[in-house]
């Protein structure tokens, strides 16, 4: 775990949005880029199916428009809200390298829009982020702070024990078109 990547990305704001990876030494191994009308399987699963927290989580909710874009679409059905979450774990772990997304952020409120990076046995133990890990917050978008970013770093499970540091970062060009985030 690179702890120091968050500490990084707050003390060097500018490289957050266009982001490119720290070091020409990086390859890329693993990307999508939505090609087709539904999601590709072998790289992705639908996490969390069913209830959680406040909204329901149904394959439906994640959709492929047939251009290259990914839509996690959030709606009302009946008194809950139906929206959707991928991950690619099973599919593609790793434990070192440089994550980022192009992204446009959603303009209605509702659930918050993230990208983190997730240990499996997170929620398994406390007291030794090495051997249990931590979630990284990529970014985290909650549209009624609609120029802010969130990062933060997530560690001894989400229970009593949960430990969290984090940091933001206000862009009033956030709301509008695309973004890269790294």
């Amino acid at each position: 775990m690179k702890v120091w990547i968050l500490f990084l990305l707050c003390a060097g704001i500018p490289a957050l949005v266009g982001a490119e990876p720290p070091s020409t030494q990086y390859e890329l191994v693993w990307s999508d880029e939505f090609k087709g009308t539904t999601l590709d399987l072998t790289k992705w699963v639908y996490r969390d199916l069913g209830p959680r927290r406040d909204g329901v989580n149904v394959q439906e909710c994640a959709q492929l428009d047939g251009e290259g874009m990914l839509h996690l679409v959030t709606k009302k059905v009946g008194d809950a809200f139906h929206t959707a979450m991928i991950a690619t774990q099973g599919t593609y772990e790793t434990t070192f390298g440089y994550f980022e997304t192009r992204v446009q952020f959603q303009k209605q409120r509702g659930h918050w829009s993230a990208f983190w990076l997730q240990s499996s046995a997170l929620q398994q133990g406390v007291g030794d982020y090495r051997k249990y890990g931590t979630e990284i917050d990529i970014f985290e978008y909650l549209v009624r702070y609609p120029e802010i970013l969130h990062f933060n770093l997530h560690w001894d499970g989400y229970g009593e024990d949960h430990k969290s540091e984090g940091c933001k970062i206000e862009d009033p060009t956030l709301p509008e078109g695309f973004h890269t985030v790294g």
